[in-house]
């Protein structure tokens, strides 16, 4: 379903999930001829764009805000218009056009059988909505490429996690992609739906650490078989729980 097709529309009151992919934004020039038209008698004159290169490029030196459920702050660079009046219009056709699509679900209805719904929004934009979880499209690519090297068994331990999968290189770029993973837990059940993940306390082979570390599982042929190899490290496991 495209943007500008979707006003009054309830045939997606009762799917359980919807995602929203990229946004509606016209030209800088397209908006500004709008805001001539309706603001046609204002004395102060639309001000339009720079010309650069055949056209008129949106300011990008701008921040805004997420609203996020956690109560953290967060925020991203927002393409605005320097006339206040051409950018409502513009938020009138950017924004509110995907608030529109996700309320397609209508969420403040219950599901008739009492699901979940969930709403995907890929785009950086920040809408009026509040958001459970802020993750990075890079963030999510690579560490899907991380559980995919690490074959089954994804130890959360910086020391391990770099034994395991080469291509992390060191441990402190380990530590960032242990955190990336974390945050990104919830996405990534959702998209291996087809797999449980479990989550599994275990000790390392010649650790002197008093409290075990936590690694997830995809394969339930591994926990089976108590130990696990990762390089100089025999990872043996000690609880499990699917998650």
């Amino acid at each position: 379903m495209h943007f500008n097709s979707i006003r009054g529309l309830n045939t997606f009151s009762e799917y359980e999930n919807v995602i929203i992919i990229g946004r509606e934004q016209p030209s800088s020039t397209d908006v500004e001829a709008n805001a001539r038209g309706i603001f046609w008698d204002d004395e102060e004159a639309i001000k339009t764009l720079t010309e650069k290169s055949g056209s008129r490029p949106f300011s990008n030196d701008s921040r805004r805000g997420y609203r996020l459920a956690s109560g953290d702050y967060d925020s991203t660079t927002v393409q605005l218009h320097p006339d206040h009046r051409v950018q409502a219009i513009m938020e009138q056709i950017r924004e509110t056009e995907s608030t529109q699509a996700i309320d397609r679900l209508r969420l403040l209805r219950p599901h008739k059988d009492n699901k979940q719904r969930r709403v995907f929004i890929l785009s950086s934009v920040p809408l009026d909505i509040t958001v459970d979880h802020l993750l990075s499209w890079d963030a999510l690519q690579r560490s899907l490429a991380l559980m995919e090297e690490a074959d089954g068994v994804l130890p959360l331990n910086k020391t391990h996690l770099a034994e395991r999968c080469s291509s992390v290189g060191s441990e402190a770029t380990a530590k960032v992609r242990i955190a990336d993973l974390k945050r990104l837990k919830v996405l990534i059940q959702y998209l291996i739906r087809d797999a449980n993940l479990y989550s599994v306390k275990y000790k390392a082979s010649g650790s002197n650490a008093k409290k075990p570390s936590e690694a997830w599982v995809f394969d339930e042929a591994l926990l089976q078989m108590k130990e696990v190899k990762v390089g100089k490290y025999t990872l043996v496991l000690i609880t499990s729980d699917s998650n």
